[in-house]
């Protein structure tokens, strides 16, 4: 789930610590057998009970839902928290930048809830990614949170350096692989062309004003671990040039974006995974794209302004930017798209379709709020729906239609003048107090 929003020339391209365990442990259970056939008093034999525990932490495998977790003994997916997101940064982003991402992770989590998150931004140097690498590593490890990891449990340097290759390549050591660059891997079919997830989000940050970021959520390993390139915008030293009418705002759109998406998916228990045809994997009732980042784009560039506007959020000086004007701009690449699409359905519509998921979601996010009459249709109603009617039922419950209802409705929308089309949008701007 990538965030996508261009502005003139800002583009967002758009997923207490613990020694880690090296192997495996026994819990040893004693228990006390009384022998009633004999006539003794205070008697008693032990009888040893293993009982396999790997991560130690004093749960039974068996009955542990993480059992390489020793910080979790029960799927606690969907589940508030009393601690704010955790950011991790690179040692060469700035203390501003990283002190403005965390005011704003706090922001959101206060608005929609806190859950368990951990946000980790890249910086643009080498080593510093490195190093972020290696911690981001020995996370997962500590938390049996690689897919690869039961493989590899009782070799962990083995399993670190593979780590490693699959977050920094090709900056990382390959003399877990022979120092070979090409063929297949635990985690690619060519390794030639791999390029590690730090890696693809650092280069993006050598290309300022471009940014990225990817919620995160890993339901089946019961983390959610946000990346995103560098958050350059809270700190007007690290502007590029040229580029001084760049405000925080922007960034802090992205923030409420991606915990949007985070907020859609820990209301959402199916653990079911698929790979659709972009090949991502995906979880079927967590919704199509459209109905994912559409109502992320629309509710977060709203919400970032009802929230400057009530005094939560402070706004830069040079915040100036009203939802019409800016929906009216997206309306209008909608209008170019259309061309090429008049039969689309928005529950087809997925990353890289001509008809942009971003665009057509946002406006239909739009229209759908407008129908019902509620802004936060998504996340107070909707979604809550999920597990008890599945994401169709629970679609066509809140709105009262359905999907091919709805395309058809939305499609003669687009066909009205912008001046019709507008009018189902708030007129709000940043507070300027």
């Amino acid at each position: 789930m990538k965030y996508f929003l261009l502005i003139l020339l800002f583009i967002f391209l758009i997923n207490c610590s613990k020694d880690s365990d090296d192997s495996g442990e026994s819990l040893v259970v004693s228990s006390l057998e009384k022998n009633s056939n004999q006539n003794l008093s205070n008697e008693s034999s032990t009888t040893q009970l293993t009982v396999n525990d790997f991560d130690g932490d004093g749960v039974a495998d068996n009955l542990d839902y993480y059992p390489y977790n020793p910080y979790k003994v029960i799927d606690d997916w969907g589940q508030y928290v009393d601690k704010y997101p955790t950011v991790f940064t690179a040692n060469d982003i700035t203390e501003i930048n990283r002190l403005g991402l965390e005011e704003d992770l706090k922001l959101a989590a206060d608005y929609f809830g806190k859950y368990e998150v951990e946000w980790w931004a890249v910086g643009r140097e080498i080593n510093a990614m490195l190093e972020l690498a290696s911690d981001w590593c020995d996370r997962r490890i500590e938390r049996g949170q690689l897919w690869y990891y039961d493989e590899l449990k009782n070799d962990l340097v083995r399993l670190k350096n593979i780590c490693m290759t699959q977050t920094a390549h090709p900056h990382a050591s390959l003399e877990w692989n022979g120092n070979k660059n090409t063929g297949g891997t635990f985690f690619t079919s060519d390794l030639s062309s791999f390029e590690g997830w730090m890696e693809e989000y650092r280069k993006i940050g050598l290309n300022l004003p471009s940014g990225s970021a990817n919620a995160g959520m890993v339901r089946n390993s019961g983390y959610t671990a946000t990346q995103s390139s560098i958050p350059f915008q809270y700190d007007p030293s690290t502007h590029p040039a040229g580029y001084d009418w760049i405000t925080k705002e922007e960034h802090s759109t992205m923030v409420f974006h991606e915990y949007y998406h985070i907020t859609q998916a820990q209301n959402v228990m199916a653990t079911k995974e698929i790979v659709d045809e972009t090949g991502n994997t995906v979880r079927p009732e967590y919704g199509p794209t459209a109905f994912s980042e559409g109502p992320a784009n629309y509710i977060s560039q709203y919400l970032i302004r009802e929230l400057s506007n009530i005094g939560t959020y402070k706004a830069s000086t040079k915040a100036n930017s009203n939802l019409k004007d800016l929906m009216k701009g997206d309306m209008e690449k909608v209008q170019e798209m259309f061309k090429g699409c008049l039969d689309f359905k928005l529950e087809e519509l997925n990353y890289g379709n001509p008809c942009d998921p971003y665009m057509f979601g946002q406006w239909a996010a739009a229209y759908l709020t407008n129908k019902v009459g509620n802004m936060y249709v998504f996340h107070d109603v909707f979604w809550p729906k999920i597990n008890e009617m599945t994401f169709v039922g629970a679609f066509e419950d809140t709105f009262d239609m359905t999907y091919d209802q709805l395309n058809s409705e939305f499609r003669d929308f687009l066909k009205l003048p912008i001046e019709e089309q507008l009018k189902i949008i708030p007129d709000i701007n940043f507070s300027s107090n």
